[in-house]
C-alpha cells in the first residue's frame, strides 16, 4: 500500500437505551398501593446502523414495551416488541434517499388499544395533549432530502 492511498471501511453504530417505572402513591382512601396510570412498567430500545464506503447505510430499530395493567379492571396487557428498519443512500453531497419499513413484523401491543387525553397544567387556555398506542400498522415511508 502506498503511503497516498487511502482504505475506506465499514462503519458501525450502536445505542441502546431502558427504562423502568415502578411508583406508589396514597390512595385517596387511606391506602398505599401501586400507581395505576395505564402505562408500561417498562420499556427498552435498541439500534444499529451500518455506513460503507459506497453511500449506502442501513439501520434496524427495536423497541420493547413492557406489561401493563389497566386501571379499569386491573388487566394485565402482555408486552410487545417492534421492529423498524431504514435503508438509505447519499445520491449526492446534499441530497439523500431513504427508505423506511415501520413495524416490520406487523405486530399489535396487546389486546386493547387505548386512547387518552392529558394536560399539562391547569392553567386557562392550556389545550389538551393526547397520547396513542404507539402500535401502528406495518407501514413505508419514502423520503427524498435535499439542502441548498
Amino acid at each position: 500500500m502506498s503511503s497516498g492511498s487511502v482504505q475506506k471501511v465499514a462503519i458501525l453504530f450502536v445505542a441502546l437505551s431502558a427504562a423502568t417505572a415502578f411508583a406508589r402513591v396514597d390512595d385517596p382512601n387511606g391506602l398505599y398501593g401501586p400507581w395505576r396510570v395505564d402505562a408500561t412498567e417498562s420499556n427498552a430500545s435498541a439500534g444499529a446502523t451500518v455506513r460503507v464506503p459506497s453511500g449506502w447505510s442501513a439501520s434496524l430499530y427495536l423497541s420493547s414495551l413492557g406489561n401493563k395493567t389497566l386501571e379499569q379492571d386491573a388487566a394485565q396487557l402482555k408486552s410487545s416488541t417492534f421492529v423498524n428498519a431504514r435503508l438509505s443512500r447519499n445520491l449526492t453531497k446534499n441530497t439523500r434517499v431513504s427508505l423506511d419499513v415501520f413495524n416490520i413484523f406487523n405486530r399489535s401491543a396487546g389486546e386493547v388499544d387505548y386512547f387518552s387525553t392529558t394536560r399539562t397544567w391547569n392553567q386557562p387556555g392550556a389545550g389538551d395533549n393526547f397520547l396513542f398506542n404507539p402500535a401502528e400498522p406495518r407501514g413505508f415511508r419514502i423520503k427524498l432530502r435535499t439542502t441548498f
